[in-house]
């Protein structure tokens, strides 16, 4: 077996047939829409950018090692939490990621590891994510991206998905996991 070459690879057709039918000489202008896909987990991300129109293409695959552990032991050190476990707990409870400011007047937060959570973020995820699109964008087949879709326990955080399309200018939406 020999290994195709790109120009020899085969796309998936996702509009199936339907595109065949109209425009001049077979030929319609399908919109191509670039999403990338990131699954914030606990010691890592994945970030796959996806391009749909006529075919359905993978463009682009990474995987940093960089989670929400980080949130947690920025938690430790900013905050002077002692157990893994309670910075954990704080994250998960206390914490809430504002693009505009911690609102000081809800009881439930604590500030300071609001703030050291925003910190790490802002540090660790979104600087990586930046740099991956970045990339994309740089190469020679490279488009913007339409839209991030979030999966992955970190992306429950509240305010994960704002903060990030705060930072990234780029609509950024939640999927939730399928129920079994």
């Amino acid at each position: 077996l020999r290994k195709k070459k790109k120009a020899e690879e085969e796309p998936v057709d996702v509009a199936g047939d339907a595109a065949e039918d109209g425009g001049l000489g077979g030929e319609e202008f399908v919109f191509e829409e670039v999403t990338a896909y990131v699954n914030l987990g606990a010691a890592a991300f994945d970030l796959v950018i996806g391009q749909h129109g006529r075919h359905a293409w993978l463009k682009f695959a990474r995987s940093v090692p960089t989670g929400g552990n980080e949130l947690t032991r920025a938690i430790i050190k900013d905050c002077g939490v002692s157990s893994f476990m309670d910075a954990e707990r704080i994250k998960k409870h206390q914490t809430r990621l504002d693009a505009h400011g911690v609102e000081a007047d809800d009881p439930n937060l604590n500030e300071e590891a609001c703030q050291s959570v925003e910190r790490a973020v802002e540090t660790r995820i979104v600087s990586e994510i930046r740099k991956s699109l970045d990339y994309f964008i740089s190469q020679p087949d490279g488009m913007a991206v339409d839209s991030v879709v979030l999966s992955g326990a970190m992306a429950s955080l509240p305010g994960m998905a704002e903060f990030l399309e705060d930072r990234l200018a780029v609509p950024v939406t939640v999927t939730t996991e399928p129920s079994d």
